[in-house]
């Protein structure tokens, strides 16, 4: 247990190296729990996400703060009771010495390293599943009275309810005691009337705590937009394409032994579960599982051979996997992780009992090599081979949660910050978790299409490599080339730039053309100036606002523009916004650079740039709520004017 907790306690500031999304995303759902924003039943944000992670996170963080390591710390510990969880309920199925030898391969692995370290809901899923089946073979022990047997079926029946509420995978793994009991009603009758009603009892136990969460989602199918895209094998399936499903299902069965998940977020791609000898004990194990026998005083358990009840449990926990393939497998496959380590300690306990006496010492010694071996491949390729590649930094957002939480101790005020992915869920959630300083604001944008100036007199401007800003004016700027703290980094920070707001400001306003109307939609944002350049040569025209926000919106906007024909035909569109509404605030400067695609004959034929205002093509622009299509209503100096403004008036 040293060696483990080891394992998924140092270090864990610095590896995984800075965050995901979907780790930030959590952190500040965990937090929004602690200060009362939000308490939902289910996120049903970023695709949706069960709850119980983040608001066990929320006591955490209720003591350490609204810190990114809060919900770190949280997988570690489930990733040790997973561990001791495990340990009791393979001695409950098989031996003591079976559990002793799959809890340790499950404390040094590289997969349930890997689980336990990152900030995800995955590890909690297993954790309640293992103490449901375990609290379940208590109740079943024959020499329990009916008393005594009640409190222990609904103690299984409440965490089966509870694993509910952590990872999509629960939703299947439950059917693990409906089909003991099937097998009870065709092969052991007496053992069938004798359980029948207390297995029952136990689902309807939780059936009862699940109960809330499957009724939200029943009156909310768009909550889990996921769930949609994942099943796309299933439904090509029911239409007749099978390919996909079979050649997933191929994938899922090599994950184990063969070839992994092809991802670098949670794995070496390629890699698979087990380590190369390790999988050669889980063949010898698929084996030696079927000859394996409790020892008399456990033999009126449930299972006197196990090996049945695991492989079962091996299936369902895989099902996931055969629909969704191998990529990101190491998440949707967790469910095994309690089970999948049996096979090669059963193979090993074999080994064992086959010995003698004699050779017993030296075979003492060649298990402490083995898992010595074990833990110390694993730091290996945990620490040094997947923590320091580029492809991870750059998963994790590296550059991005460096520069934040790497600003001086004395910096106040608004920093703008351009990544490729700015949206509130993205990297926008890296940054606000990464920001631990609440005398300092972080504003996300893409800098290849939009620029945002905060309100105020002066701010940091940062930008890296995967986001490079398309153009900056000259304003006298204070400018800090940044270097990457790993030269490889795919997304390195370029520089870091103090800049002066108003002249930034004047100095993309003062050369577009500027309205002597006040322009404004939904009481929100007002276009301050715009710019139409064509680009026939590319086959483009460039069009340029810049905007003044009024009043930030609750939720999401989108801009759109739009060129049509002379007869009313759409030439092109675009509908974009780099600089997420998430990160505005009142004042605020937008500038937004849209490219439409235009026929270059069409620019040059009917020659419809005269200066900056398009002379015979009609082009509109105008805002919208992507969740709902409704656009923001048009004011001009506080009158009417329909739900978009048209640029060549």
């Amino acid at each position: 247990m040293l060696s483990a907790a080891a394992l998924r306690f140092i270090g864990l500031s610095s590896t995984p190296p800075g965050l995901t999304h979907d780790e930030a995303v959590h952190g500040i759902s965990a937090w929004n729990i602690v200060t009362g924003v939000e308490r939902p039943i289910y996120f049903a944000v970023a695709n949706g996400r069960e709850p119980l992670f983040d608001y066990v996170t929320a006591l955490l963080m209720a003591v350490l703060g609204p810190t990114w390591l809060a919900p770190r710390l949280v997988s570690a510990m489930f990733g040790l009771v997973l561990i001791i969880a495990t340990y009791a309920l393979v001695k409950k199925l098989f031996s003591g010495r079976v559990a002793l030898l799959t809890a340790t391969m499950l404390g040094l692995s590289f997969w349930p390293v890997m689980v336990s370290r990152h900030a995800l809901r995955t590890v909690t899923m297993p954790v309640f599943l293992v103490l449901g089946i375990y609290f379940w073979l208590i109740a079943t022990r024959s020499d329990h009275n009916q008393t005594r047997r009640v409190p222990t079926w609904l103690l299984s029946g409440l965490m089966l309810g509870l694993s509910f509420y952590t990872y999509i995978p629960a939703r299947i793994m439950w059917l693990l005691l409906p089909a003991a009991l099937l097998w009870w009603l065709l092969f052991q009758r007496q053992k069938f009337t004798a359980m029948w009603q207390q297995t029952l009892a136990a689902l309807g136990t939780m059936g009862a705590v699940a109960s809330p969460l499957l009724i939200f989602l029943a009156r909310n199918p768009s909550a889990e937009s996921r769930i949609r895209d994942l099943a796309g094998p299933l439904t090509e399936a029911g239409n007749g394409n099978w390919s996909l499903l079979l050649n997933n299902i191929s994938e899922g069965i090599r994950l184990i032994v063969t070839v992994g998940d092809s991802a670098w977020r949670y794995n070496i791609p390629e890699r698979p579960i087990l380590a190369p000898l390790f999988a050669a004990f889980f063949y010898f194990g698929l084996i030696a599982i079927w000859f394996f026998k409790k020892d008399e005083e456990v033999a009126g358990d449930l299972f006197e051979k196990p090996a049945g009840f695991i492989f079962a449990w091996l299936l369902l926990g895989l099902i996931p996997v055969f629909v969704t393939g191998s990529f990101l497998a190491t998440t949707q496959a967790v469910a095994i992780m309690p089970v999948v380590y049996i096979f090669p300690a059963v193979f090993l306990d074999r080994l064992w009992g086959w010995s003698s006496e004699n050779t017993r010492v030296l075979g003492g010694a060649m298990l402490l090599f083995l898992f010595a071996y074990l833990g110390l491949n694993t730091v290996q390729t945990y620490f040094v081979d997947w923590g320091s590649h580029p492809e991870v930094r750059l998963q994790y957002e590296t550059a991005v949660f460096d520069a934040i939480s790497e600003l001086d101790e004395t910096f106040s005020g608004s920093v703008a910050l351009s990544v490729d992915e700015p949206g509130r869920y993205h990297d926008g959630a890296v940054a606000q978790l990464a920001n631990s300083d609440p005398d300092v604001t972080i504003k996300t944008f893409d800098g290849r299409q939009s620029l945002l100036i905060p309100a105020g007199e002066t701010f940091t401007l940062i930008d890296t490599q995967l986001a490079p800003l398309f153009m900056l004016p000259a304003a006298n700027p204070d400018t800090t080339d940044e270097e990457a703290d790993d030269p490889a980094d795919i997304d390195g920070v370029l520089r870091q730039i103090e800049l002066n707001g108003p002249d930034l400001r004047r100095d993309f306003t003062d050369f577009l053309v500027q309205s002597n109307d006040v322009i404004q939609f939904g009481e929100m944002i007002d276009l301050a100036a715009f710019q139409v350049r064509p680009d026939p040569q590319n086959e483009q025209v460039a069009i340029m606002t810049v905007w003044q926000v009024v009043e930030p919106p609750a939720g999401d906007l989108v801009l759109f523009t739009q060129i049509f024909s002379r007869d009313g035909t759409m030439i092109s569109q675009e509908d974009l916004l780099s600089a997420p509404t998430a990160s505005w605030g009142k004042d605020d400067t937008i500038v937004q650079l849209h490219r439409l695609e235009v026929p270059a004959d069409l620019i040059e034929a009917d020659n419809p740039i005269a200066g900056s205002i398009m002379d015979v093509q009609q082009l509109i622009i105008g805002w919208y709520d992507p969740a709902t299509g409704e656009r923001l209503l048009l004011d001009i100096n506080d009158e009417p004017a329909g739900d978009f403004l048209e640029l060549t008036q």
